[in-house]
């Protein structure tokens, strides 16, 4: 795209598009990056019924026994309200278990199940896959080098 032309696909036509500058800005390819990333993940993960926090919220769980929602909420930059729902939805699968922090009873704290512990070798399978394609795209030193550059975006 360096110049600053794109070709978009509307009903079996072809239309050359000006960009206006569209081919220089972060934001535009940080976005169309991460729906090309959501699509990798989405059929990747589709057989496990996971969305990306879900699967985040997981993996924070297995590697943090017994934290607050409050904390995961906190890391994966979503209001704590939104990511009730999702836990929920792994509480109601059998996948976490919640319980009263002994320290603060207002707050609840989180742990894998058996069967949570038991599903995660499936969720580390599908990771790796995914992981995997994303590297096949990219190529290793390049895979390593975007999450380097966007893990000093996020401040991680």
């Amino acid at each position: 795209m360096t110049d600053g032309l794109a070709t978009a696909n509307n009903n079996g036509h072809d239309h050359d598009l000006e960009l206006g500058g569209l081919d220089q800005a972060l934001g535009f390819h940080l976005r169309t990056a991460q729906q090309y990333v959501a699509r990798e993940f989405a059929a990747r993960f589709e057989h496990l019924d996971l969305s990306p926090v879900q699967y985040s919220a997981l993996v924070l769980i297995e590697n943090n026994p017994g934290r607050r929602q409050a904390d995961l909420a906190a890391v994966l930059g979503v209001r704590q309200p939104n990511l009730v729902v999702r836990i929920d939805d792994l509480v109601n699968r059998g996948l976490v278990s919640r319980s009263a922090d002994p320290l603060d009873r207002r707050a609840n704290s989180l742990r894998l199940t058996a069967a949570g512990k038991k599903f995660m070798t499936q969720v580390r399978k599908a990771h790796e896959q995914h992981t995997d394609s994303l590297r096949n795209v990219l190529g290793q030193q390049d895979y390593e080098k975007v999450v380097e550059i966007l893990s000093k975006l996020s401040g991680l």
